[in-house]
């Protein structure tokens, strides 16, 4: 390898701009495409495509307000020139006019897809799974050596290192991407993750086409799993978004919308570790201060129980006395009135004594055997006194009652 013939890339790139733009079969051209990737900012951006290719367009400021009418996917044709952007080797076409032909077929048939899954109930928020918190075992479905896989990979180590993260990698573009993915998925769905992710980076809607597969979308709305997809940039929209439990608008937004970020999770330990150590010093602060009160509190009662004590030892006393004095007085009283009752029963004794005396010499006055002891009888008839002659019969039966004996007599005669 000689060094003469060696060129710089500069002098490779300034030859290929000046034989395109001094060609004069690519002057004035004429071509049919669809937009995509429209940008407008000082100047307008966007590319042509068709379902083979696709080349970058560039479109001075001046025609922003006949752009503005027209979006990604419309069909239109163009004239310009095709030069070279020197700084990223690009070629490019220098749009000077342009005319609206209508939709172009891939967006017709993005928008015929999304209706019919919308119909279906593909997109109903009802049957969105919510995100999981705090998961554990994440599976990611995203291209090998992507640049979505290391903003993934870093967003993981760097804000959620506690998570088990497993990575599957996947065609994400082309023909066969939409089944590679959908292979993953499968297998995925049946190893118990907790969350999946279906990630891609930025491109065209034709880089984007495989999320816009139907199949793709009825796998991913029959997962049990829950999935967040983070496809393109914040205006790329594809049917997988649509039909996922949640769309974030990167990849690495994916990641920060199922986790928080660890350094949230150690401040917020850190913060309730000092508000619980704060709480169990104010706490105890006013637990010590409750013992010393209670405790003056204790010895308080402690004095007046005392006090009380002695006031009831006093008052047992005091009622000792007044009881053995009160019981003193009683028994003289009680003596007292012994003597006055015991004079008083003898006094009732003596009289009635005399009055009994009184009575037995009356009695005795009228004692019969006393009558009979002079001389007189006692007469019964049938054991009445007979007073009298008038129930007197001959031969009745008689008894005489003597002072000494009874006799039994019958009657011969009555004599009025």
């Amino acid at each position: 390898m000689q060094n003469d013939n060696v060129i710089t890339i500069f002098q490779l790139t300034s030859y290929l701009k000046r034989n395109l733009e001094n060609n004069i079969n690519l002057k004035d051209i004429q071509i049919k495409g669809e937009i995509s990737n429209l940008s407008i900012k000082n100047h307008i951006y966007f590319d042509l495509k068709d379902n083979y290719s696709k080349i970058s367009c560039f479109l001075d400021y001046r025609y922003k307000k006949d752009i503005d009418k027209y979006k990604n996917g419309d069909e239109i044709i163009l004239k310009g020139d095709v030069s070279v952007y020197l700084p990223l080797t690009k070629i490019q076409i220098n749009v000077k006019e342009f005319k609206h032909l209508g939709l172009g077929d891939l967006y017709y048939k993005f928008e015929l897809l999304k209706k019919e899954l919308s119909e279906l109930g593909y997109f109903r928020e009802d049957l969105k799974q919510k995100i999981p918190f705090l998961p554990s075992k994440i599976a990611v479905v995203v291209g090998e050596n992507s640049a979505a896989y290391s903003d993934i990979k870093k967003s993981f180590n760097k804000r959620y290192p506690i998570a088990k993260v497993d990575y599957y990698f996947s065609l994400v573009q082309g023909n066969e991407a939409a089944k590679d993915i959908i292979k993953n998925l499968k297998k995925i769905d049946s190893l118990g993750y907790d969350a999946i992710i279906l990630a891609r980076g930025g491109g065209s809607s034709e880089d984007l086409w495989a999320f816009n597969d139907r199949d793709l979308a009825i796998t991913i709305f029959n997962l049990k799993t829950f999935i967040i997809t983070g496809i393109g940039h914040e205006q790329d929209y594809t049917i997988a978004d649509y039909v996922s439990d949640f769309r974030a608008i990167t990849p690495t937004a994916a990641v920060e919308n199922i986790t928080i970020d660890i350094n949230d999770i150690i401040n917020n330990i850190k913060h309730q570790k000092i508000r619980i150590y704060k709480n169990i010093n104010n706490n105890l602060s006013k637990f010590i201060l409750d013992v010393k009160n209670y405790k003056l509190i204790i010895q308080t009662k402690k004095e007046n129980i005392l006090n009380l004590k002695n006031k009831v030892n006093k008052t047992k006393m005091l009622l000792k006395l007044k009881l053995l004095n009160n019981l003193e007085t009683r028994r003289k009283e009680f003596l007292n009135k012994n003597l006055t009752l015991k004079n008083q029963i003898m006094n009732i004794l003596v009289k009635q004594k005399n009055l009994v005396n009184r009575f037995y010499i009356i009695l005795n006055a009228y004692n019969p055997k006393n009558v009979l002891s002079k001389g007189y009888a006692l007469i019964y008839k049938e054991n009445k006194i007979l007073k009298n002659t008038k129930n007197l019969k001959i031969n009745d039966n008689l008894d005489l009652v003597l002072n000494d004996g009874k006799l039994k007599v019958r009657v011969e005669e009555i004599v009025e």
